[in-house]
């Protein structure tokens, strides 16, 4: 409810009705405050300047929240954000009207200057950890190429407290080898990530992953 002064020559109350969403928030929070997503992004970002207006760790809750309940598009989050009761999302009334696409992108530029791999462990660690989950059969089966060294071509970072020379490395297609023809994509810095493409997700055939034989 927000306070509006009433028009010249009526009578009037003062008030006008402004309508806010709760929508999934309420079933959403306890998992993020379990995960304890807040103190792994502050540790993972280290000491940030207190000038800024909106903290990173804010910015970046809200990016959570928005990929987890709609996906927004980075410039359309600080819409999404808007309709819900602030306090759902972490914030108050001044603060939501600070998002936009410029701090939530420089946001993102933060954690790419980050130890992701170490916040990624940590989280996953404390999340078997906080739900008990059963790794007993746990399988990760992913394969990455990663480039290291100095590139002529490398364009470097000069913000941030680490500032990599981002390699550049183009899309390219590996040799064909007995089994099916990998497809390699950019990862983040001058890492590809080595996907097998066996089948169409169409094909109705089965395939061992282990010798590659059809039966």
């Amino acid at each position: 409810m927000s306070t509006l002064p009433p028009a010249d020559g009526e009578p009037g109350t003062g008030f006008a009705l402004e309508s806010l969403q709760i929508g999934g928030h309420p079933i959403l929070q306890p998992f993020l405050t379990r995960l304890g997503l807040r103190r792994f992004f502050q540790e993972a970002l280290g000491r940030l300047d207190q000038r800024l207006a909106l903290s990173p760790v804010d910015a970046a809750l809200v990016l959570v929240r928005n990929f987890a309940l709609s996906r927004e598009p980075l410039y359309g989050v600080p819409q999404w954000a808007s309709r819900f009761v602030p306090e759902q999302i972490e914030l108050d009334g001044k603060t939501v009207n600070l998002l936009n696409d410029d701090r939530l992108g420089r946001t993102l530029d933060r954690f790419f200057l980050a130890d992701l791999r170490t916040l990624t462990t940590r989280i996953v660690v404390h999340m078997v950890g906080e739900f008990g989950l059963d790794l007993s059969r746990a399988h990760n089966d992913s394969t990455t190429i990663t480039f290291s060294g100095a590139y002529r071509q490398s364009s470097p970072r000069s913000e941030g407290r680490r500032a990599p020379h981002v390699a550049h490395v183009p899309l390219s297609t590996l040799r064909r080898h007995s089994y099916p023809c990998p497809r390699m994509t950019r990862g983040r810095r001058g890492s590809l990530n080595l996907h097998r493409m066996t089948l169409s997700f169409t094909t109705p055939c089965r395939f061992d992953r282990r010798t590659g034989d059809r039966p």
